[in-house]
């Protein structure tokens, strides 16, 4: 996979949505550009295919799934294939990256009871409960222990939704995305 950095960097997600996000972020993406993250080869790389995965998003007062296309690039130096993932989504996730932070503001302003809030987003309170400790544990593997006990969880979402802390610095960081659960992918790019 290829995680790419462009929606979080150059937009205001909040003005746009998920779909229009990804859709400009694969826009902007030139695949002959890119070096593979396999060999290291450049400007080898050309498309290749896709596959269809579902984007659950948050708009309009209202939960969307939708079916969004991930095109597929292969190097034509090693043969191997990859992803192409930008930033709007998270990794084996179908919930887009907004609609996580988007719950876990509203989880962590305490606008509403859990039992509301999962109703509201249509997640279980198991789901919910996942992404408060994996969000504590990436904001902590980020900050580190000391700058995590210094700044609240709110603060720190507020950070994200207004590029304070950008989320290629915790890739960089980690060599895995925010907010993404399995880490076992050894091709990662940025």
């Amino acid at each position: 996979m290829i995680r790419f950095f462009y929606a979080f960097g150059k937009l205001n997600f909040n003005d746009n949505s998920d779909l229009s996000l990804f859709n400009q972020s694969i826009d902007a993406i030139h695949v002959h550009l890119m070096p593979c993250p396999a060999c290291g080869s450049k400007h080898s790389c050309s498309d290749f295919t896709s596959y269809s995965r579902h984007m659950i998003s948050y708009e309009n007062n209202s939960v969307i799934c939708r079916d969004i296309t991930i095109p597929r690039v292969i190097c034509n130096s090693c043969g191997r294939t990859h992803a192409l993932l930008p930033d709007v989504l998270i990794p084996f996730s179908s919930y887009s990256f907004s609609f996580v932070l988007t719950v876990l503001r509203s989880y962590f302003t305490r606008q509403q009871t859990i039992t509301v809030l999962c109703s509201k987003y249509q997640i279980s309170i198991s789901t919910l409960y996942d992404w408060i400790h994996l969000f504590k544990s990436h904001k902590k593997l980020w900050l580190g222990i000391l700058n995590d006990q210094a700044i609240s969880c709110e603060h720190f979402l507020n950070s994200l939704f207004s590029y304070e802390f950008h989320i290629r610095s915790f890739f960089s960081l980690t060599r895995f995305s925010f907010l993404q659960h399995h880490q076992t992918t050894p091709f990662n790019s940025s």
